[in-house]
């Protein structure tokens, strides 16, 4: 009976870790919106005090758009580390930024607290992040919607290029126990995001 139920947990696990992707290179990004909730969920804005406004796709209309999904947990901040350091090195302060945006969207809602850092800490990092790039957007899931709604890794972090018409250029999903993009991956994002901006 034990050897029974323990069989059955297993073959659990990966539905539970995995997810059908719904993005596909060449294909329209699905569309997904977060209700604005302060403290809680939504896009955040700073006009003498943060406000959270109500998010989607479309508050970002006709720009080149590259997007960091990330899980509220320690390791995927440092999984797509050099990717945001060539980001920062070949695109801040040289582009209009009439023509692209950077959205960086935190869930929270499967942050491990026990041993981990809480929800209160994230979202403090995340908003400190936030004053110091004003020219990016932030938006915070408390309740993993894009997740599910992309079929992204559960825990994990993605990156995502889309031109203008929204449709998907490039995309990388993972853990957070492995780093999402190598140096050569990197450059091919960026080759591809440089296109993107120049056409």
């Amino acid at each position: 009976m034990k050897i029974f139920f323990l069989s059955f947990l297993i073959t659990l696990v990966p539905a539970v870790v995995l997810a059908e992707t719904k993005i596909e290179v060449g294909q329209t990004l699905p569309t997904v919106s977060l209700e604005g909730k302060d403290g809680v969920s939504g896009e955040l804005k700073q006009n003498g005090e943060i406000k959270y406004i109500n998010w989607n796709l479309e508050n970002h209309n006709s720009k080149v758009m590259t997007i960091l999904h990330l899980s509220a947990r320690m390791p995927t901040e440092k999984n797509i580390q050099i990717l945001v350091d060539l980001l920062d090195t070949e695109t801040y302060g040289k582009f209009s930024k009439d023509n692209y945006i950077t959205v960086n969207i935190l869930n929270y809602d499967d942050i491990f607290s026990i041993f981990g850092i809480s929800k209160p800490i994230a979202i403090k990092r995340f908003i400190k992040r936030f004053k110091k790039r004003t020219e990016a957007a932030f938006v915070l899931d408390d309740s993993s919607k894009v997740r599910d709604e992309w079929g992204l890794t559960e825990k994990g972090c993605a990156v995502i290029l889309l031109d203008k018409n929204r449709k998907v250029v490039f995309y990388k999903d993972g853990d957070d126990k492995h780093v999402l993009l190598d140096m050569n991956e990197c450059k091919v994002f960026l080759d591809k995001f440089k296109e993107l901006i120049n056409e």
